[in-house]
């Protein structure tokens, strides 16, 4: 008789903290002091101190000496260029979403769904004055957006069923039937 394997949930602290202040970046476009950066996430000046370090030295980071701030780098940015799937997709949808925004005088961006969300992966703005813009990069909730929903309208009933189901949408104990705080509508 085959075993299945069994995985411990290992974890590895100097990464989560090393992950931890990409993240926190992420978020702050001006940068941030190291002090800041340890109070934010709740630890020592000499912790960041040694991962940013690391950060910088593996040019995740960048060090503005003028402002004594740190921002994220570009490395992030040009990792996910690489990535085939998104690079291919991206490739072969930018072309028809110029046409869209050229015909529709609307801007039009480009969803994918992931972990529950949706993650931003093209922007393309109106040619008129005034456009509506999403930044790439950005993710949002799946029911809150109509990008969210209109992924799950264009899935097949079993995959929306799961995707809903991990969401909390659907009580899985009374096969399938929705709960009463479901947002969308079968």
């Amino acid at each position: 008789m085959k075993q299945k394997k069994q995985y411990k949930n290992y974890t590895a602290p100097a990464l989560d903290k090393g992950l931890d202040i990409l993240e926190l970046l992420s978020e702050h476009q001006e940068g941030l002091t190291q002090a800041e950066i340890a109070y934010r996430l709740n630890k020592s000046v000499n912790e960041i101190y040694r991962m940013i370090s690391t950060l910088r030295n593996r040019e995740y980071v960048d060090f503005d000496e003028d402002e004594d701030r740190y921002n994220l780098s570009y490395k992030i940015l040009n990792m996910t260029a690489k990535f085939e799937p998104i690079k291919t997709l991206t490739t072969n949808a930018i072309p028809v979403m110029k046409e869209i925004t050229n015909k529709t005088n609307q801007s039009i961006h480009l969803a994918i769904y992931t972990r529950g969300k949706i993650l931003i992966i093209a922007q393309e703005d109106s040619p008129s004055s005034f456009n509506y813009h999403v930044s790439v990069g950005a993710t949002f909730d799946l029911l809150e957006t109509s990008s969210g929903r209109v992924i799950l309208t264009f899935q097949n009933s079993k995959e929306r069923k799961r995707r809903l189901e991990r969401r909390g949408f659907y009580n899985k104990l009374d096969r399938g039937t929705k709960i009463p705080n479901a947002k969308l509508k079968e």
